[in-house]
C-alpha cells in the first residue's frame, strides 16, 4: 500500500494505491476533482466540482452498471444503467428529455414549457401510447394490442375529436365550433348510435339488433320529432311538437295520444279516456274504467258531471255554475238528489227501498222529514239555534208525538188508541201535565214547589195538593 499527499499554496493533492486499488483527489481553490477504481479496472468512479457546475460518473464492469449526474447551473442530466434497463433524465435552458429502456418497456418523453412529446410502450404486455402537445394543438392515443382496446383524442384549436375502443364498443366523437359528430356501437354491429348537431339543429338515429329496437331523432330548437320503437317488449312513440301544435302516439301496456289540445289514453284492457283542454285548461273529458263511464265538463267556472255504471246500479249528475250546485245519484240501495244556493241547501235522499229523507238548511234554520216504510213512520225535525221542534206519528200504531221547545218553555204532546198526554213547562217558573186515558183524566200542576193533581175515573175522583 503506497500514498501521497501534498498541500500548499491553495492546492491539496492526494494519491493512493493498494494491491484492490487506488484513488486520486485534487483540490485547487473551488475546483475539485477525484477519482477511484479497483485493481483490475472494472470498476471505478469520476467526481469533479467547480463554481459552475458538478459532474459525476461511475462505472461497474462487473455487474453491468454505471451512472452519470452533471449540475451545470439551471441544467442537470441524469442518466443510468443496469443489465436490464437504461434510463437519462435532462433538462437544458428549459427543455426536458426523459427515456427509459428496458426489455420490456420503452419510454421517451421532451418537455419544453407547455408542449409535449411522449412515447411509452409495454413491450411484454403489448399496450403503449402517445402524447403530442404544442400550443393549441394537443393529440393523445394509447392502444392494448392483445384486448384490442384503444382511445384517441386530439384537440386543434377549437376543434376537438375523441375516440374509444373498447373490448365489446367503440365511439367517435367530432366537435368543430358549432358542429358536433357523435358515432358509436357495439364491436359485432349489433347496435349503435349516429348524431349529428350544428346550433340548434340535432338528429340522432340509433338502433338494437338483438332487442330489435330503434330510434329517429330530429331537433331544431323547440321544434323536433322523435320515432321509437321496441318489437320484442311491443313499445312505440311517434312525437312530434312544431310551433303550438303538438302530437304524441305512445304503445305500451296503453295507447297515448296527444294532439294540440286532444289527448286520449287506451289501455290494453279497454279502458281509457279522451281529454280536452284550451290554453286557460278548461275543457271536457270522457272516461271508461272497468266498473264506470263518465263524462265532464268544465268552461269559465260551469261544471257539468256524468257517471254510468257498468257493473252495478250506479248512475249520478253533478252540475255547478252561476252560484248553484246540483246533483242526483242512483245506486242500488241509495238514492239522492241535492241542490245548493248562496241562500239554501235542499237534499233528498232514498235508501234501501225503504227510508225517504228531505233535509232543507238555510242560514241558522235546519228542517228534515223523513219516512220509513218498515216502521211504517213519518218524522219531522227543526231546529233554529235554541228552537227545537220534533214530530214523528206511527201509521200503525195511529200515534203521534210532538215536541216544541226554545229557551223558556218546553211542550210534548203523545197520542195514540189508548191515551193522550201532554205537557207544557215554562222554564224556572211552572209546570202542567195532563193524561187523558179510556176511563181515566189526570191534570197536575207545579209552581214554587206546590204540586196538585186532579184524578177523575169511573171508581174514583180525588184531588193531590202538596207543599204545605
Amino acid at each position: 500500500k503506497d500514498s501521497v499527499y501534498y498541500s500548499g499554496q491553495g492546492q491539496t493533492v492526494s494519491a493512493g494505491i493498494s494491491d484492490v486499488g487506488g484513488n486520486l483527489s485534487v483540490n485547487v481553490g473551488s475546483q475539485e476533482l477525484s477519482m477511484s477504481g479497483n485493481a483490475t479496472g472494472t470498476v471505478g468512479n469520476a467526481y469533479y466540482k467547480d463554481a459552475t457546475g458538478e459532474f459525476v460518473i461511475s462505472g461497474d464492469m462487473d455487474n453491468n452498471t454505471g451512472s452519470v449526474d452533471l449540475t451545470s447551473g439551471s441544467n442537470t442530466i441524469v442518466s443510468s444503467i443496469t443489465p436490464d434497463s437504461s434510463s437519462v433524465k435532462m433538462s437544458v435552458d428549459g427543455l426536458g428529455i426523459e427515456g427509459f429502456s428496458s426489455a420490456d418497456r420503452g419510454m421517451l418523453k421532451i418537455l419544453d414549457g407547455s408542449d409535449e412529446l411522449s412515447v411509452d410502450a409495454n413491450l411484454k404486455d403489448e399496450r403503449g401510447s402517445l402524447v403530442i402537445k404544442k400550443g393549441d394543438v394537443s393529440v393523445e392515443a394509447s392502444g392494448d394490442k392483445v384486448n384490442k382496446t384503444g382511445s384517441l383524442s386530439a384537440i386543434i384549436g377549437s376543434n376537438e375529436l375523441d375516440g374509444i375502443l373498447t373490448t365489446d364498443s367503440s365511439s367517435l366523437n367530432l366537435k368543430s365550433g358549432s358542429l358536433e359528430f357523435a358515432v358509436s356501437g357495439d364491436r359485432n354491429g349489433d347496435a349503435g348510435s349516429l348524431s349529428f348537431k350544428e346550433g340548434s339543429v340535432e338528429t340522432r338515429l340509433g338502433f338494437d339488433k338483438v332487442q330489435e329496437s330503434g330510434e329517429i331523432y330530429i331537433n331544431d330548437g323547440s321544434d323536433y320529432i322523435l320515432v321509437k320503437g321496441n318489437k320484442q317488449e311491443n313499445k312505440g312513440l311517434i312525437d312530434l311538437s312544431q310551433s303550438s301544435v303538438s302530437f304524441k302516439a305512445e304503445l305500451d301496456d296503453s295507447l297515448t295520444m296527444l294532439a294540440g289540445p286532444l289527448s286520449l289514453v287506451k289501455y290494453s284492457d279497454g279502458n281509457g279516456r279522451l281529454v280536452y283542454k284550451d290554453n286557460s285548461g278548461e275543457g271536457s273529458q270522457i272516461y271508461k274504467t272497468s266498473d264506470e263511464l263518465g263524462l265532464s265538463l268544465d268552461y269559465s267556472g260551469t261544471e257539468l258531471k256524468l257517471l254510468h255504471g257498468i257493473t252495478n246500479v250506479k248512475d249520478s249528475v253533478y252540475y255547478s255554475g252561476q252560484g248553484q250546485t246540483v246533483s242526483a245519484g242512483i245506486s242500488s240501495n241509495y238514492n239522492s238528489v241535492n241542490y245548493q244556493n248562496s241562500s239554501f241547501t235542499i237534499s233528498g235522499k232514498y235508501i234501501n227501498s225503504t227510508e225517504a229523507k228531505i233535509n232543507l238548511n238555510k242560514a241558522d234554520d235546519n228542517l228534515e222529514l223523513s219516512a220509513n216504510s218498515v216502521k211504517n213512520s213519518v218524522q219531522l225535525d227543526f231546529n233554529n239555534n235554541d228552537l227545537v221542534i220534533k214530530g214523528l206519528y206511527l201509521i200503525n200504531d195511529k200515534s203521534f208525538n210532538i215536541e216544541f221547545e226554545n229557551e223558556f218553555i218546553s211542550t210534548d204532546l203523545f197520542s195514540d188508541n189508548s191515551v193522550k198526554k201532554m205537557n207544557f213547562e215554562k222554564v224556572n217558573d211552572f209546570k202542567i201535565s195532563s193524561v187523558i186515558g179510556n176511563d181515566l183524566f189526570i191534570t197536575s200542576l207545579e209552581k214554587d214547589g206546590h204540586f196538585i193533581k186532579g184524578t177523575s175515573s169511573s171508581s174514583l175522583k180525588e184531588i193531590e195538593y202538596q207543599g204545605l
